[in-house]
């Protein structure tokens, strides 16, 4: 799970294609401070150091899915333009 945008342009760099995951998650009481890595392919999230690290505190509920909810509230804010990447 994760998100994707086409061209998605940061620091004067665009990017064609972009992709971010949810990387350090830090739980404090119902508050989460959520780091979401950017890269420019699923593979290179995995393997390299992110192009942009993003920053989000994000209050949430233990009763539901923490990823679900952190990904559904992030694109409320920074990522509201991203569409969903979900791998069958």
């Amino acid at each position: 799970m994760g998100l994707k945008k086409q061209n998605y342009i940061i620091n004067g760099l665009e990017l064609p294609l972009a992709y971010a995951k949810i990387g350090n998650i830090e739980i404090i009481e119902d508050t989460a401070n959520v780091e979401f890595k950017i890269h420019t392919s699923r593979e290179n999230l995995n393997i390299y150091e992110p192009i942009v690290t993003i920053k989000q505190s994000i209050n949430f509920n233990r009763n539901n899915p923490l990823y679900e909810q952190l990904y559904r509230k992030s694109k409320e804010d920074y990522f509201k333009d991203w569409e969903d990447d979900i791998i069958p």
